[in-house]
Formats: structure tokens, C-alpha cells, sequence
């Protein structure tokens, strides 16, 4: 279960059903609360308007094992700073999925993004674009 805040109720209920929780949090009060209600992963959001990977940099400073996910004015290009800076997962769906590319089904310009994405994460690879099924 993936939340964009703190949602105690939803916490309860992926602990009763055995299911992984990723919750949105913001300040470093807000993702100890967040682990302490059973977060297996915290989604930081809005990441980037609050100082991007100079502030997961800070936020690591007391919290080094935290699972931490960035999501929110994330881009592309800034894949890498963010991990560097001790992200664990990277979120993109905006900027990788860009509606004008997705409405002229231009696979071949979203595979050069996610090829981007890769190159500044430190990923050797190809991405072959193909139609979806």
C-alpha cells in the first residue's frame, strides 16, 4: 500500500493484512512517525520544492537507515544526486512520463528518457522501445 501522508488507519490495515506500506512524509518528525507505524518505505514528498537532495542529504544526517523513496518535482537528470545523496528509490512518474509523449505514443522519446534517468543513476544500459501490448 502506497500513501501520499501519514495515514494511521491505512498503517493499521496493511499490518492486519500482511501488506508492504510505503507512507508519504515530509519533515523528519513526520517519517519517524512514518517508520514507527510500520512503513517499510518512506515516500518524501514533495522532494525536490524543499531543497532536493541537499535535503535528504540533511534528513540522513539522523535517520542514516531509514528506507527513504523521492517523489515530487523530481527530474530525470537528477537521479544520481538523489541516490548520492542517500535516496533509495528514485520516483519519476512526471517527468519520465510525459503526457505529450505518452499521447503521441512516441515510445522511442520515453525510452530516451528512461535512458537518461539510467545514465545520471550510474546504470549502464539499453533501452529498446517497443508499442504496448
Amino acid at each position: 500500500m502506497v500513501t501520499p501522508y501519514l495515514v494511521p488507519a491505512v498503517a493499521e490495515v496493511a499490518a492486519r493484512a500482511g501488506v508492504p506500506l510505503v507512507m508519504g512524509a515530509l519533515t523528519p518528525t513526520e517519517i519517524a512517525r512514518a517508520e514507527e507505524l510500520g512503513a517499510q518505505l518512506v515516500k518524501v514528498f514533495p522532494a525536490a520544492p524543499v531543497g532536493g537532495p541537499a535535503y535528504i542529504r540533511a534528513v540522513r544526517g539522523p535517520m542514516p537507515n531509514t528506507p527513504l523513496w523521492v517523489s515530487g518535482g523530481v527530474r530525470v537528470d537528477d537521479c544520481g544526486d538523489y541516490l548520492r545523496a542517500g535516496a533509495d528509490v528514485v520516483g519519476l512518474t512526471n517527468d519520465l512520463f510525459r503526457p505529450e509523449l505518452l499521447l503521441a505514443e512516441d515510445w522511442a522519446g520515453l525510452a530516451s528518457l528512461c535512458e537518461r534517468a539510467l545514465t545520471a543513476a550510474g546504470v549502464a544500459t539499453s533501452v529498446r522501445p517497443t508499442a504496448p501490448v
